[in-house]
């Protein structure tokens, strides 16, 4: 399941309206300002989007991925249950499964493969990540390049 969305690389600090922007092209111009267009690419395996689509169990929910400063490499990914998209976030649709994004994190997530995994030692969602630029053993955190915050060491 590929899932594929335009996100804003540099978002407008005020509130968007079709009155405040003209798309040309990849680029979108804000009220003065000329920002670049992206497609934001977010990939789950047959096995992730089951699982997630039936953890959810037809609630009319969503689930809100995003990357925040933390674990042992600088970042980490975080998973929420959330009733409905923020005002700002990336809305990732499929069938009956709805993925949330805020635009901060779109950029770290983009290209990231979800994969469900599971074993004798460990099951659950399992992210590739093509931003990635070092991991932990634990594979749990990650760093991207000279952005990423100061790790925390493992426990």
């Amino acid at each position: 399941m590929l899932l594929k969305l335009p996100f804003f690389l540099k978002p407008p600090n005020h509130s968007r309206t079709e009155a405040d922007v003209a798309y040309l092209g990849n680029y979108f111009i804000g009220k003065s300002k000329l920002f670049s267009l992206k497609i934001m690419t977010l990939s789950l395996t047959e096995k992730a989007a089951e699982k997630l689509t039936k953890f959810l169990q037809d609630s009319n929910k969503g689930i809100r991925i995003s990357v925040v400063d933390g674990g042992c490499s600088g970042y980490q990914y975080s998973l929420n249950i959330a009733n409905a998209p923020k005002a700002d976030d990336l809305l990732l649709e499929k069938d009956k499964l709805q993925i949330f994004i805020d635009p901060i994190s779109a950029p770290l997530l983009d290209g990231v493969v979800v994969d469900y995994i599971e074993g004798l030692t460990e099951s659950g969602l399992k992210f590739i990540n093509p931003n990635a630029t070092e991991t932990c053993s634990c594979g749990k955190s990650f760093q991207a390049g000279g952005c990423t915050p100061t790790g925390v060491p493992c426990s």
